[in-house]
């Protein structure tokens, strides 16, 4: 007769569950989408890589979290899913050879969407810690170019047609921001690959970008800006070995307030710090 689990309970943000073994823990971000992820295991390989499914997925995919190559160091190793959007359920999981089991798996929920939300998140793949909520009119229709190319082959009078497959989606954006957050967004647009998660009333969907060609705009006696910008939807990146950033917790923000000789007593290791940076509330501020 199989074991009967009790039902997984899942955390809080910024409260660490672990799994079963003990070997993976995850905290949901305070007030970011996006999870913390500690590995605890003694293993020969020094790297050891996390997957992620997303609940409801009929697919049932394990996708590898994009920091989820994890260093090992001393028996433990860390990693950051900046992926994650509001009001989803995901089961992270070691992935390990042979059969997988839930002793590895940790249950999370991510926090949903709130009214005081903006229109959606914008997340460049490569510099979380540029990650911001953002206010944008719905993106207009999308425009794709003709299908490229043709091979002339045999005859000149019959060529044959190359087919090279459709041309890239571009989808136009605009963005509205006050004059203080116009740097910080148009930092955002210019960091390469973006994650676009939008709110669920939004005409639109989650989606990978590459930005393409921007224009400013000033807006009104106060000086607001309108970023009009040409957003080309690509795959998502195969790249999955970046460092754990942990958005809006830099070196100013954890250092604040302590000395060198006080730092050692306020974060014990450097779980210490990644743990205390998702449990501090997240402030586009930072």
């Amino acid at each position: 007769m199989p074991e009967l689990l009790d039902p997984p309970v899942t955390p809080a943000p910024g409260e660490p569950a672990s799994s079963p073994a003990g070997s993976l823990t995850a905290v949901v971000h305070n007030g970011f989408p996006g999870v913390l992820l500690r590995v605890t295991l003694a293993v020969t390989d020094p790297i050891v890589r996390i997957v992620r499914h997303a609940a409801g997925d009929p697919a049932g995919v394990w996708v590898p979290v994009r920091s989820g190559a994890v260093h090992m160091e001393a028996g433990q190793g860390h990693a950051y899913d900046v992926e994650t959007e509001p009001g989803k359920a995901y089961t992270y999981r070691l992935a390990l050879s042979g059969a997988p089991g839930v002793e590895h798996d940790v249950p999370v929920v991510v926090p949903g969407w709130t009214g005081a939300d903006r229109t959606g998140w914008l997340k460049p793949l490569r510099r979380p810690d540029l990650a911001r909520p953002v206010w944008v009119t719905p993106p207009g229709d999308f425009a794709r170019g003709a299908a490229g190319g043709s091979a002339p082959a045999g005859s000149s009078k019959f060529p044959l047609i190359a087919w090279q497959g459709r041309r890239a989606v571009t989808v136009p954006f605009t963005f509205f921001c006050g004059p203080d957050e116009a740097p910080a967004l148009e930092a955002a647009l210019s960091a390469g690959e973006i994650l676009w998660q939008p709110k669920p009333d939004v005409r639109s969907r989650p989606m990978y970008l590459m930005p393409g060609g921007m224009s400013e705009e000033y807006v009104g006696v106060e000086q607001h800006r309108r970023f009009a910008v040409d957003l080309v939807e690509i795959d998502r990146p195969d790249e999955v070995d970046v460092p754990p950033v942990i958005p809006g917790w830099a070196w100013d923000d954890y250092t604040a307030g302590h000395t060198l000789a006080t730092l050692g007593a306020a974060y014990s290791d450097q779980w210490g710090v990644l743990l205390a940076g998702v449990q501090t509330a997240w402030s586009a501020a930072r």
